[in-house]
């Protein structure tokens, strides 16, 4: 497949979860960690009483992860108005949802908020705690030097 719309990422995403029926939201995912890497995270069921989650990658239609979630919260609990608040920064400013292996997250399935302001960044990831800088993971899960 040469580049997944939104409609075919949602359909992969559904036969994945077996989530037939269900009301989808998406989110567009940019990588950080690789040169036009993206990919959508869908969704399924209402944000208190999620079913699942799946995130496909925009280019392949691949499912890079997915989860039963059981009518459990979305994983996606700060919506970009929110970071916006948290991060303290003015509403107009630029909010793209990102995602790279760090102590933001550590899975694509919990993607973060990046807010360009002033030709500076701000994270703000789904527990609403908001980092001025990455730091990756190395082995083991433990920040590295």
């Amino acid at each position: 497949m040469a580049g997944v719309n939104h409609d075919t990422a949602v359909e992969i995403a559904r036969r994945a979860l077996q989530a037939f029926g269900s009301p989808a939201m998406v989110w567009h995912v940019r990588r950080l960690d690789r040169p036009n890497g993206a990919y959508y995270l869908i969704v399924f069921g209402e944000s208190q009483a999620a079913e699942g989650v799946a995130a496909i990658d925009d280019e392949s239609g691949a499912v890079r992860g997915a989860a039963r979630l059981y009518g459990r919260a979305s994983p996606i609990a700060i919506d970009n108005l929110r970071a916006r608040e948290l991060a303290d920064v003015p509403p107009h400013a630029d909010a793209e949802m990102v995602w790279c292996p760090c102590q933001a997250s550590q899975s694509p399935l919990y993607p973060f908020w990046q807010i360009r302001i002033h030709g500076s960044s701000v994270f703000v990831n789904q527990q609403g705690r908001v980092f001025t800088e990455l730091t990756p993971f190395g082995p083991g899960g433990s920040p590295h030097a």
